[in-house]
């Protein structure tokens, strides 16, 4: 217990906050699966028997998950594709663990020299190989993400290190209540990228939810990048920008502080329907204040998100969706299963 604590009060002295186009791996706070897609981009105060949860957040990661594996796809415009696989493995004498692989492939890229010269194509992926442990204490359950990150493009590679690290609090009996704490990609760079070392994406989340007594529901409250208040962005290239007539400069965007409070929020639910179909949705913020193009009156469905869950036979089926560009839809798929449910028996 002491050890944990320890990894928590000086982990604000090992990470720098950086937002924005600034960092490396930036891959990592994307949703990996199509739950944290339909919640807004997270899942990390989810109780619930898939061990997709525990992918963003170690310390959901339960001994009922033994032998549950995961295949994850997404696809994303201009012809990128992620995914990942994950399985689970308990043991009474070890812990729960969670062995995982998440991988963004970029496509083909032309490659050209000084001049323009067209000289063949590249490629560029990014991949995260993790493995997670979990220690419950009571009520609470501490976990841990131990991250081996590695990045290619074209002929250049980086290799970096990270941790997550989280505290789970919940109630055993009913599970209607929980509150999570979140330390995401707590690390740095062992191989760099043109020989300059760049920050990861850290990540401070705390999360809860609460599942009502009386009705199939239960929502959420995610408060993301606590480790920098201030999140917002003023775009001078933006279509719409104001121009000071005098002096030709953009007028500067005064961002009010409701709204730098509310870039933190990320919320939604999931109406529980049956043991065999629920119906999920989520609404960040920050996404929709980032994804609008300019014009204010046509904001689309930016940030808005939403899913569904169904079991079919030994099969939980999970499908994401969420508009970050106007009129495409991204679209997420999952399949996990309990391995032992496919064992013939006498």
């Amino acid at each position: 217990m002491q050890r944990y604590l320890l990894l928590f009060l000086l982990s604000p002295i090992w990470g720098v906050a950086q937002i924005g186009g600034i960092g490396i791996y930036k891959f990592l706070n994307s949703a990996p699966n199509a739950r944290s897609a339909a919640y807004g981009g997270t899942s990390m105060v989810t109780w619930s028997n898939d061990l997709n949860v525990a992918f963003q957040n170690p310390s959901l990661l339960q001994a009922s998950m033994n032998k549950q594996a995961t295949v994850n796809y997404l696809h994303y415009p201009a012809g990128i594709s992620a995914g990942s696989v994950a399985y689970v493995w308990h043991r009474d004498s070890i812990g729960t663990l969670l062995f995982g692989l998440q991988y963004y492939n970029y496509g083909s890229f032309t490659r050209a020299d000084a001049t323009g010269e067209k000289q063949g194509t590249f490629k560029a992926a990014d991949y995260n190989f993790q493995v997670g442990i979990n220690h419950p204490l009571k009520h609470w359950i501490l976990g841990t993400n131990v991250k081996l990150i590695y990045s290619s493009i074209e002929r250049y590679n980086s290799l970096g290190v990270a941790l997550d690290l989280g505290a789970t609090y919940h109630y055993e009996d009913t599970s209607r209540f929980v509150a999570s704490f979140l330390i995401r990609n707590l690390g740095f760079q062992l191989i760099k990228y043109a020989n300059q070392r760049e920050p990861l994406p850290l990540q401070l989340q705390i999360g809860l939810s609460k599942q009502l007594a009386h009705l199939p529901f239960r929502y959420f409250l995610v408060f993301n990048n606590l480790q920098q208040f201030d999140l917002s962005y003023s775009n001078p290239n933006s279509i719409g920008t104001k121009i000071d007539l005098a002096t030709q400069e953009p007028i500067a965007v005064k961002t009010t502080l409701a709204d730098k409070a509310l870039r933190h929020l990320v919320l939604g639910g999931e109406f529980l329907f049956t043991k065999t179909f629920n119906m999920r949705f989520g609404y960040n913020y920050q996404h929709r204040k980032e994804l609008i193009l300019g014009d204010e009156n046509k904001k689309g469905l930016a940030g808005f998100s939403w899913g569904i869950g169904l079991k079919i036979s030994k099969l939980q089926l999970s499908y994401g969706g969420a508009s970050y560009i106007p009129g495409v839809v991204n679209t997420n798929f999952s399949i996990v299963s309990q391995l032992d449910d496919w064992k013939k028996k006498r």
